[in-house]
């Protein structure tokens, strides 16, 4: 890898730097009528601590920031040779080193790049900056780029990164423990209660690398719906053979159980998964971040962690686990034990509810061979986002559902109105009704639903759903008919 010198920048070097100027940059200064050498003086003469980048003896690079250091926003300048070019990888090493230095003294930085410049571009941005209109400031032929780090606060969401152990997840910690972001590595362990786990993860910008926490995802998806989450899948029996490596006392009857739900936790959808092995690759490492950060991973970051062996102290980990072991098993007692409650889409609850859904057929159809749902206007209805699935779960089972569709009223346009189309909760945990009818009223009621329409039948639970109605105030429209005009 090629190797640059830096120096602090003499006056002299601004004349020098103009000759070796690479053709993109130059034409675009010179088409805007622009002299080259006054607005690079003027940037030299305002910078604070501007740099001189060499190699082999040749100036290839200057670059600094404009701006007193009282001000809350500097101006960013690079202007790089062929030669420098030649070398991205190196000097973008080297440049992210003096842009963190830049961010920590700016909360903003701008900058201004030639269009036709698709290399500046690219490096920008990758730095995060991102194009933004200055009213009355860009110049014709020129792209105002700005990095806020006011702006990242407010985006950064959480994020959580779920493996087996041996899986690389401490390593995972400490690259998106970087850039103002906090990552944890098996937060579970430290914490008493789920809602200390919770609490921690509520501020933006955080996240945490779990190896034991799978039955935990829709507790923490009930929390947090917008979490991005990304899935570490190794083969059991690499993990295993590893685990015996160092001592760490796991069976594989446990990490079989662990590999199945984190399959489960793939098939949600937006979920991310990746395998072990491609973690060596910073093209899947950069497609976590950018699924996790909504910005791209620096190259020269990667590269550096790449080459670390970065592991726990496992007896250290084993003897705080002895020490902890009761205030664990209270945690994941927690855990086993809650119920959570989320509205899903029409694929990931066919596919998980197919247990549930049978009981419900078995229980409430006399005729079996008349049922035969209709998927297909089930998907237009949630196409049309007209469709409401609301479910219960425990420990990632659906135990219970409520499912709502939404249709005009054809008595007046003023309304939109409700329909119930079916709910149905397993035997033993038919308790939940009422939480369960009360967060989908709401939700209905957030979607601007005026009325709903709701049905007792005579089959399964339906009578119940009668009492349940009229204790809410509904009003009774008298009795629903089915009569048959022939087979098909």
């Amino acid at each position: 890898m090629t190797v640059f010198q830096y120096h602090p920048a003499k006056p002299w070097h601004v004349g020098q730097i103009i000759r070796k100027m690479r053709k993109e940059q130059k034409e675009a200064y010179i088409s805007a009528g622009i002299s080259l050498h006054s607005e690079l003086t003027f940037a030299f003469n305002n910078s604070i601590n501007p740099l001189s980048a060499w190699k082999d003896g040749k100036l290839v690079a200057l670059f600094g920031v404009m701006g007193s250091l009282l001000s809350r926003q500097g101006k960013i300048w690079l202007v790089m040779s062929d030669e420098a070019i030649a070398s991205p990888i190196s000097m973008m090493k080297d440049c992210w080193k003096y842009f963190t230095w830049a961010k920590e003294r700016f909360p903003e930085l701008v900058g201004h790049i030639p269009n036709n410049d698709r290399a500046a571009m690219k490096f920008a941005k990758a730095f995060g900056f991102k194009p933004v209109k200055i009213s009355g400031q860009a110049r014709e032929g020129f792209t105002w780029m700005r990095y806020s780090q006011e702006i990242e606060e407010e985006k950064r969401g959480r994020f959580i990164i779920f493996s087996l152990p041996r899986s690389r997840s401490k390593w995972l910690s400490k690259l998106f423990s970087h850039d103002g972001y906090v990552c944890y590595h098996d937060l579970s362990v430290t914490c008493d209660h789920m809602e200390d786990f919770l609490e921690k993860l509520s501020a933006p910008g955080v996240g945490t690398a779990e190896t034991a926490m799978a039955r935990a995802v829709w507790q923490i998806r009930e929390r947090f719906p917008e979490i991005k989450i990304v899935v570490v899948m190794r083969p059991v029996g690499e993990v295993l053979a590893s685990s015996q490596k160092i001592d760490f006392p796991i069976t594989e009857e446990y990490l079989l159980e662990e590999e199945e739900n984190l399959r489960k936790i793939s098939q949600i959808p937006g979920v991310l998964t990746i395998d072990y092995e491609d973690l060596k690759d910073y093209f899947f490492c950069n497609l976590i971040y950018k699924h996790c950060l909504e910005k791209s991973l620096n190259y020269p970051r990667w590269e550096d962690l790449n080459q670390e062996n970065i592991q726990i102290d496992m007896p250290k980990r084993i003897g705080m686990l002895r020490e902890r072991w009761e205030n664990i098993a209270l945690f994941y007692s927690e855990v086993y034990d809650h119920i959570s409650y989320q509205f899903e889409g029409m694929s990931i609850f066919l596919q998980d509810a197919k247990e549930l859904l049978e009981m419900h057929r078995l229980e409430t159809w006399e005729d079996l061979s008349v049922y035969d749902c209709n998927l297909s206007i089930y998907s237009e209805m949630e196409e049309a986002g007209n469709l409401r699935i609301l479910t219960a779960r425990k420990m990632g089972k659906i135990i219970g559902y409520f499912i709502f569709y939404l249709g005009p009223c054809l008595e007046t346009p003023k309304y939109v109105v409700g329909y119930q189309n079916t709910a149905y909760i397993m035997k033993k945990f038919r308790g939940i009704g009422l939480t369960m009818w009360k967060i989908m009223k709401d939700r209905l009621r957030t979607d601007g639903v005026n009325h709903l329409i709701l049905r007792a039948g005579v089959r399964g639970s339906g009578p119940k759903y009668k009492k349940l109605f009229q204790r809410d105030g509904a009003e009774y429209l008298g009795a629903m008919y089915k009569l048959k005009l022939g087979e098909k």
